[in-house]
């Protein structure tokens, strides 16, 4: 793994960089890409919330640096790499480094629209039900300052390591407190791929309406993790069908429900199959 810090936990980045051109001598970039206040205020956000856990837990500091760096060109990226600023025995070290990276991630998804769709593949169980709740009281002081404030064009980025994909892409606004109910309901059906956007974060899929002979219309998904475009690519490179689960989310106040994958897989068996049932659904609440 490529690492920029000794000790590094996470980098925060910004999906589109600040470089424009690398010269001999000189590079030039977007000044107004640098000093982004949305992006300060998220990286702020981060570094105090991880050091209220790890100064509490292990009395130790997680410090950021806002660096460039290279990825497939040289400085393409611009950001804030998260690292620990104490040694430990190695043990200990990996082992902060590894909660710590964890609980950024629960940190930004906490910040999102969908974020109980990330909850159950993050182990927290070291944290305490008082930690809990005041990383919870942060977050709402957090979202109260945010106000109107819009993330970046085209989002940014949590990156374990240079060399690899995101391991959280965001390019949604953040929740805000007085959220209007909604209902959140789990669906799961059979589609055809139609169309993608991996900058948008988008799939679509022709939903089929209760057997292979009979397509329904095209939906559209939002795509929460990057192995889902494999796996769409793959169906649209084997002329597959897939089979998908989702949480289709609707507003009081909106007419249209908007689709959130969390799951998708390829199934070549279905060229075999007359008629299947498309969509089981359990309705429930969400707190907001």
């Amino acid at each position: 793994m490529s690492k920029l810090k000794e000790n590094q936990v996470i980098i925060l980045a910004p999906n589109v960089g600040a470089i424009k051109s690398v010269n001999k001598g000189y590079f030039s970039f977007d000044i107004n890409k640098i000093t982004n206040s949305a992006i300060e205020k998220i990286i702020k956000y981060l570094a105090a919330s991880l050091n209220f856990i790890t100064e509490e837990e292990y009395g130790v500091a997680i410090n950021y640096e806002t660096i460039f760096f290279s990825t497939e060109k040289a400085y393409d990226k611009n950001g804030a790499v998260f690292f620990l600023d104490t040694l430990n025995d190695p043990k200990t070290t990996q082992e902060i480094i590894e909660k710590s990276r964890t609980l950024a991630l629960f940190i930004i998804q906490q910040l999102l629209p969908n974020d109980d769709l990330f909850s159950q593949n993050l182990d927290l169980s070291w944290l305490s039900k008082e930690a809990l709740e005041t990383l919870d009281e942060r977050r709402n002081m957090f979202l109260s300052s945010w106000k109107n404030t819009k993330i970046p064009a085209n989002g940014f980025s949590l990156i374990d390591a240079i060399e690899k994909e995101s391991i959280l892409c965001v390019n949604s606004d953040f929740i805000t407190l007085d959220d209007e109910e909604k209902t959140s309901i789990d669906i799961e059906g059979i589609g055809f791929p139609d169309g993608f956007s991996r900058t948008k974060n988008w799939i679509e899929l022709r939903v089929i309406e209760g057997s292979l002979q009979q397509a329904g219309d095209v939906r559209h998904f939002t795509v929460t993790h990057p192995d889902d475009f494999k796996v769409f690519l793959e169906a649209s490179y084997q002329e597959s069908y897939v089979r998908f689960k989702a949480k289709k989310i609707t507003k009081k106040m909106k007419q249209k429900p908007s689709y959130t994958l969390t799951e998708m897989k390829v199934d070549n068996t279905l060229i075999e199959i007359d008629d299947f049932t498309l969509i089981s659904e359990t309705e429930e609440m969400l707190d907001t």
